[in-house]
């Protein structure tokens, strides 16, 4: 059966968590006969057992990882987790495998129809407590995978267990705010819709656990989004996306243009004191030149006098350029990269344990008496130390 994308262009997405692929692989199969490109969770796959992917569909490329550790000695108990992609190799000019240091996460760089889409399967812990932090890594290389990898077209599918009132799914909507995403099925389908991805087994409960995030630019193609509620065989439900690759723009080639070195934020009074007195000794050197000010008409079509607005334009905009990069210092790449929901959980304690600290130091950092014993008390020395 041909394409979608070849007929319609109609690049149509489907994200399943299979819940073993090796027993969903008939569901699977005829997936592919109407799918492009198929993100899979829970495949419980060992090491090994990966290259079992090629298998599937001779018409398909794939990608996958396996959560099981098999150096750590002898399985004791069924595999578990495991994430995978798979793509239809006649509508994909080129793929390119993104390394990625979760085995919940897999990526690829796919280039159709003259159009760059970064496409990812993601399989998130269970929302308990004690899981937050692994939620929050998981998040914080997504969100570094996107942006080295330069595509201004993402899509991001898995079963990231985050119901969208509870804990994770709040940190969830949280993390697409703070990074220009947006998740595409609830905005489609409705946040009280009575939409669920999952169907517990055990209590029947139903749970909107399984989700789509995209760019901008991918949220404006998107056609359709539903949810396959008829598939029995696992207890999460596939997610189709639909997307029209023509409205997906075609990625621009800058060439030779200069980097914009311009660091976007707030600024202390010193800053903005700082680019007040570089735009001012700057400006001040230029000097109206004297074609202008012989000619005031608004419809001049001398094309000298053109060239020269144009010059003027250029020398303004570059004092006003590198005014703002000299008045901002560059801020120290924070070492293991970004940390989601950091000004969520950690900010207000930290601010608090700051203040303690810099009281102690204001003390003369006393090693007896009640401060250090209400300091020490409340955050060890080792940790008052790391705070400075």
């Amino acid at each position: 059966m041909p394409s979608t994308l070849q007929c319609d262009n109609i690049c149509r997405l489907l994200s399943f968590n299979c819940k073993s692929i090796k027993r969903s692989v008939d569901f699977i199969k005829a997936c592919c006969e109407t799918c492009d490109i198929i993100a899979l969770q829970e495949t419980w796959l060992l090491p090994h057992d990966l290259p079992y992917l090629g298998s599937i569909h001779e018409g398909f490329g794939h990608a996958g990882t396996s959560a099981v550790d098999t150096a750590a000695g002898i399985l004791r108990g069924r595999p578990h987790g495991g994430v995978a992609l798979l793509w239809r190799k006649d509508i994909c000019q080129s793929v390119s495998i993104i390394e990625c240091d979760s085995p919940r996460l897999v990526c690829i760089k796919v280039t159709t129809g003259g159009r760059q889409l970064l496409i990812m399967s993601v399989y998130m812990p269970v929302d308990i407590s004690e899981n937050l932090l692994e939620f929050t890594q998981c998040l914080g290389e997504i969100c570094a995978i996107v942006e080295t990898a330069d595509v201004e077209s993402v899509i991001i599918l898995g079963d990231f267990n985050a119901h969208p009132s509870e804990n994770f799914g709040k940190e969830l909507l949280d993390f697409c705010l703070e990074n220009g995403l947006t998740c595409a099925d609830i905005v489609r389908l409705g946040l009280h819709s009575d939409s669920y991805t999952y169907l517990s087994e055990a209590h029947g409960s139903r749970r909107w656990l399984d989700h789509c995030l995209v760019s901008e630019l991918v949220l404006k193609s998107i056609v359709d989004i539903k949810i396959n509620n008829e598939v029995y065989w696992s207890d999460h439900f596939p997610m189709v996306l639909e997307i029209n690759i023509n409205i997906v723009r075609c990625k621009v080639n800058l060439g030779n243009r200069p980097r914009n070195y311009v660091i976007w934020g707030e600024r202390s009074s010193e800053q903005v004191g700082e680019y007040h007195d570089t735009c001012n000794n700057r400006l001040r050197d230029i000097d109206l030149p004297e074609e202008l000010k012989k000619c005031c008409g608004r419809n001049c079509d001398n094309v000298g006098h053109h060239m020269i607005i144009n010059h003027l334009y250029s020398r303004i905009v570059g004092i006003l350029v590198e005014a703002s990069v000299l008045s901002c210092k560059k801020s120290v790449k924070r070492k293991g990269g970004y940390i989601t929901g950091w000004n969520k959980h950690v900010s207000a304690v930290h601010r608090e344990a700051r203040l303690k600290f810099l009281e102690w130091v204001a003390s003369g950092k006393p090693r007896s008496g009640s401060i250090y014993q209400a300091f020490s008390y409340q955050f060890p020395m080792v940790q008052l130390t790391m705070i400075w």
